[in-house]
C-alpha cells in the first residue's frame, strides 16, 4: 500500500522545523548534550527563523489555450483539444480574456470599421478550475461576463493559467507568447505581498499582428483605374491595381472579403491603397495615425491618394471602473507594395496584468507598440499601437512604466506615402504611484526621404492615457457547484484506522491508464495526492490531522477523458448526538444542538463542492435551515454538521419543494 504525500511545499523549512521541535523536546529532560548537537539546534532554529526568500521570475510564467465554447449554465470552457485542456488541473487559477469579437461596420464608405457593438471584446475574469474532462474544462466559480461561442458569433476567447506567489523578483525579462490569432499577448501573475521589479517584464510587441507585406504586381501599377478609393479589397493583386495593402489585427476579426485597404478594422490600421500609400496606425485609447500619401511632382498619374486610416479608437468601450475591460495594441496596416521593398505593419503591444501587495523596484514594464524600421521604394506601414499596463497594488513604487507607440516606416526614391504612427497605449494602475516613470506616447510618423523628409500626410499616433482609479478584475461567487462527470461504475470506500484513512476502490471501467486521488481536509479546498497505476485499487493516507476528511478518485480514460467517482467523507471525530430531517417546505429541520454552542453547517454535492453553508450559535430550538437559500437543484449531497469539535457526515437526497 502506498502512503499518501502532501504537496511538495518548502520541504526543507518543513524539515528544519521538524527537527528543531524535536530537538527542544530533547533537551529540556538533559543534562548534557554534545556541542555538535547543540550547534546544529541553533543552526537549524537560525535557517528556520529567517524569513522566505522571494520567488525569482524570468522567462514566461503564464500558459495558454484557446477557448471554443463558454458553458454559462454549468460553468464549463471547452477547449482547442483534449491535450490542452490536460494541462490544467484541479484548483489552478485562471483567467478568461477575450481578446477578439467586437463587431464592425462593414460598408464600404468611411464607416468600415466602426465599433457597432464590442460583444464582450477585452471582457476577463479570474476563475479556478474545478476538474478536468476530456477538452472540457469545469470551474469552481460563476461567470460574471457575457462571452460569445467561437461556433455561432466569430471570437477570440482564451484560458491563461495565472502563477501565484508569496513574494517574487523579476530578474532579467519576464516576457509572455506573442498574439498568434488564438491565444497569447497577456503576462498575468499575482503575488501575495511584494513583487520586487529588478529587471524587465516585457510585453512590447506581443499584441495584435500588423498587416502582412504582399507585393501587388498587377500592371501598370497606378492609381488612375477605377475604385482606386474603397475601403476594403479581398486581396493585395487584382485584375488591375484596384487593391490595398493588408489591414492590421484589431479587437474584430478580419472581415472575409475586406481583408485590404484602407479602412481600419476596428483598432487595426488600415491597409494603404495603391499606389505606394502608407499604412496607417494601429489604434488602442484613442487613435490611431494616418498613412502617407503619394503624390510626386514630376507624375501626373501614378499617385497614391488613398492611405490606410488610423485604427479605431477604444476609449468609449473599457478602461473605467463601469467598464474594466483592457485592449491589445492594434497593429499596424501595410503600405501598397509593388516593388518588394515593404515591410509589414508593427504589431500592438500585449496586455500587462499584475496583482500585488506592493510592487517596488527600479527596474521597467513595458507594452510598446513595434515601430517599422528601414524605408523601401513602397508604401511604409504603420506602426503598432502601445498595449495595456495594469497593476493593481497598494503600493507602487519606484519604476518605470511604458505603453508607447510604435513609429511608421520611412520611404525613398519616389515620395512613395510613409507610415503611419501607432496611438500610445494605457497605463492603468488602481493607487497613485510614487516615484514612477510613465510614458504613452504615440508613435511618429514616418517620413518620404525622397521629399525633403515631408511625412506625405502621415500622422503621429495620438497620446495614450495615464489612470490612476480603483479598479478590480472580477472574479465569481464561489463556491459553485462543480458537476464534474460522476461516474456510477467507479467506487470508493474510505474509513479510519488508528492514525490513518484506509481506501479502496473498485470499478467496471474499461481499460483505465491511471488512478488519481483528490483530498479535502476541513472544506478548505480540493488538492491532488498521489496518482496510482491502474492495477492498483488501495492506499492508505497516513498524513492527516482531525476533522474530517473527503476523497474522491479520478479515472483517466485511453479516449483522453475523465471520470470521477461520488465523494466519500470519513471523520476521525465522534459523532454528534444531533438528528436531522427533510421537509421540502421548510428546508432541513436539524435537531439535538447544544445550546448556546457555536454549530457550522455545510452541504457538498457529489463532486465534492462545497455549495452552501451556514455558522451561528445554537438556541436548542430545531434549527432550519434552507442551503443556499432555497435554489440547489434537486439530487444527492452530504450534510456536514459540526459543533464543538465534532462531526457528523450524512448523505441524503434533497427534494425541492412542491
Amino acid at each position: 500500500m502506498m502512503k499518501l504525500r502532501h504537496p511538495r511545499v518548502a520541504r526543507q523549512s518543513l524539515a528544519c522545523q521538524f527537527d528543531c521541535n524535536f530537538f527542544s523536546s530533547f533537551l529540556l529532560p538533559c543534562k548534557r548534550i554534545s556541542l555538535p548537537l547543540l550547534f546544529l539546534f541553533h543552526l537549524c532554529l537560525y535557517f528556520h527563523l529567517l524569513p522566505a526568500q522571494p520567488t525569482i521570475l524570468s522567462g514566461t510564467v503564464n500558459d495558454y489555450a484557446a477557448v471554443l465554447g463558454v458553458d454559462t449554465a454549468n460553468q464549463i470552457l471547452t477547449l482547442e483539444s483534449v491535450a490542452a485542456a490536460s494541462t490544467y488541473s484541479a484548483n489552478d487559477l485562471i483567467l478568461i480574456y477575450q481578446t477578439q469579437g467586437a463587431s464592425i461596420q462593414s460598408a464600404n464608405n468611411a464607416t468600415f470599421g466602426n465599433i457597432s457593438g464590442i460583444r464582450g471584446a477585452g471582457a476577463m475574469e479570474l476563475a479556478t478550475v474545478c476538474g478536468v474532462n476530456g477538452d472540457e474544462v469545469y470551474l469552481s466559480n460563476r461567470l460574471t461576463q457575457t462571452y460569445y461561442d467561437t461556433a455561432t458569433v466569430k471570437s477570440r476567447i482564451q484560458l491563461i493559467r495565472v502563477p501565484r506567489y508569496t513574494d517574487a523578483r523579476v530578474t532579467g525579462t519576464l516576457t509572455g507568447s506573442a498574439w498568434n490569432g488564438k491565444t497569447g499577448g497577456v503576462i498575468a501573475l499575482i503575488v501575495e505581498d511584494t513583487l520586487y521589479l529588478d529587471g524587465l517584464i516585457e510585453a512590447s510587441s506581443l499584441g495584435f499582428r500588423g498587416g502582412t507585406i504582399q507585393q501587388n504586381t498587377s500592371t501598370p501599377p497606378c492609381s488612375f483605374f477605377t475604385n482606386a478609393n474603397d475601403y476594403f479589397y479581398g486581396t493585395a493583386v487584382g485584375p488591375s491595381d484596384e487593391v490595398g495593402g493588408a489591414k492590421g489585427e484589431g479587437i474584430a476579426l478580419l472581415l472575409a472579403g475586406a481583408t485590404h485597404g484602407r479602412g481600419p478594422q476596428a483598432n487595426g490600421g488600415g491597409g494603404g491603397n495603391n499606389h505606394n500609400s502608407g499604412g496607417g496606425g494601429g489604434g488602442n485609447y484613442a487613435v490611431g495615425g494616418l498613412g502617407g500619401q503619394r503624390v510626386p511632382a514630376n507624375i501626373t498619374l501614378c499617385k497614391g491618394l488613398f492611405p490606410g486610416l488610423g485604427g479605431k479608437a477604444l476609449n468609449t468601450f473599457g478602461y473605467s471602473s463601469l467598464q474594466p475591460r483592457a485592449f491589445l495594441g492594434g497593429g499596424g496596416g501595410a503600405g501598397d507594395d509593388n516593388n518588394g521593398e515593404g515591410a509589414s505593419g508593427g504589431r500592438g503591444g500585449g496586455l500587462v496584468l499584475v496583482w500585488a501587495n506592493v510592487i517596488v523596484g527600479g527596474g521597467t514594464i513595458r507594452a510598446n507598440g513595434a515601430s517599422v524600421v528601414g524605408s523601401g521604394s513602397d508604401g511604409g506601414s504603420g506602426g503598432g499601437a502601445g498595449g495595456s499596463i495594469l497593476l493593481m497594488a497598494g503600493t507602487i513604487s519606484g519604476m518605470t512604466l511604458q505603453a508607447n507607440g510604435g513609429a511608421g516606416r520611412d520611404t525613398k526614391i519616389n515620395c512613395e506615402g510613409p507610415g503611419g504612427g501607432g496611438a500610445g497605449g494605457v497605463i492603468w494602475t488602481s493607487s497613485a504611484p510614487v516615484g514612477v516613470t510613465t510614458s504613452v506616447t504615440g508613435g511618429a510618423a514616418g517620413r518620404a526621404q525622397a521629399c525633403t523628409n515631408n511625412t506625405q500626410g502621415a500622422t503621429a499616433g495620438s497620446a495614450g492615457l495615464v489612470l490612476n482609479t480603483s479598479f478590480s478584475v472580477d472574479q465569481g461567487t464561489s463556491p459553485w457547484p462543480c458537476i464534474l462527470p460522476v461516474s456510477q461504475e467507479l467506487s470508493l470506500q474510505g474509513s479510519w484506522q488508528g492514525h490513518e484513512v484506509a481506501l479502496g476502490w473498485t470499478s467496471s471501467l474499461p481499460d483505465v491508464l491511471t488512478w488519481r486521488l483528490h483530498r479535502q481536509i476541513n472544506q478548505q479546498g480540493w488538492h491532488a495526492v498521489a496518482d496510482f497505476p491502474a492495477d492498483q485499487w488501495s492506499a492508505l493516507d497516513r498524513s492527516l490531522p482531525g476533522g474530517e476528511a473527503a476523497y474522491q478518485l479520478e479515472a483517466l480514460l485511453p479516449s483522453g477523458l475523465r471520470t470521477w467517482s461520488p465523494v466519500v467523507v470519513v471523520s476521525k471525530e465522534a459523532s454528534l448526538e444531533v438528528w436531522w430531517e427533510e421537509k421540502p417546505a421548510l428546508g432541513i429541520v436539524v435537531s439535538g444542538l447544544e445550546a448556546g454552542q457555536p454549530y457550522h453547517l455545510g452541504m457538498m454535492d457529489l463532486a465534492g463542492r462545497t455549495v452552501s453553508e451556514e455558522s451561528g450559535k445554537a438556541t436548542g430550538e430545531p434549527l432550519v435551515w434552507q442551503p443556499a437559500n432555497g435554489l440547489l437543484a434537486e439530487g444527492h449531497y452530504f450534510l456536514l454538521i459540526r459543533q464543538g469539535g465534532h462531526t457528523q457526515v450524512t448523505r441524503l437526497f434533497l427534494r425541492t419543494a412542491p
